[in-house]
């Protein structure tokens, strides 16, 4: 059947993830490979809907304190944080959009996110993160990190 993935065993999906996930890597622009704990960042999800996240990579002490008895498995939630950001360039972000301005938690891969400056994030923070009601330099610093972004994708 084309187009879809048949595996015999559990090794063999593994092995196929680590494929797609080494390269994803191969693609990532220095920016987005530099998105690490506490940066900010842009998604452009589908622009023809208008619908754009902003998020911001959790540092390990937010990580731990998701989990009980933080001080004893701080240790644990760094080495999974970091075992995910290292071996398959996945973020644990806190982001939000237009459609869902409360923050939900979860993991992005690093080539779809742009990093942006904290002042971005902020801006749209304060109109529940709706682009459409940014200021003029909240316009300009999305533009930017969409010329930026497209730039890249292109020019791959």
């Amino acid at each position: 059947m084309d187009g879809i993935n048949v595996f015999t065993t559990a090794q063999e999906f593994r092995d196929m993830l680590d494929r797609q996930a080494a390269a994803a890597h191969r693609g990532l622009h220095e920016h987005q490979a530099d998105i690490t704990y506490g940066s900010h960042w842009v998604r452009f999800v589908d622009l023809d809907l208008g619908i754009i996240q902003f998020g911001r990579v959790l540092t390990l002490t937010d990580a731990a304190s998701l989990t009980p008895m933080v001080w004893t498995r701080k240790a644990a939630v760094q080495a999974s944080v970091d075992t995910l950001s290292v071996k398959h360039d996945m973020v644990l972000s806190a982001r939000s959009d237009r459609l869902s301005p409360d923050s939900e938690l979860g993991y992005t891969h690093r080539s779809h996110l742009w990093p942006v400056e904290g002042r971005l994030f902020w801006i749209a923070a304060a109109v529940d993160f709706d682009h459409r009601r940014f200021d003029e330099v909240g316009r300009f610093l999305l533009d930017v990190a969409f010329r930026q972004m497209r730039a890249h994708v292109i020019g791959r």
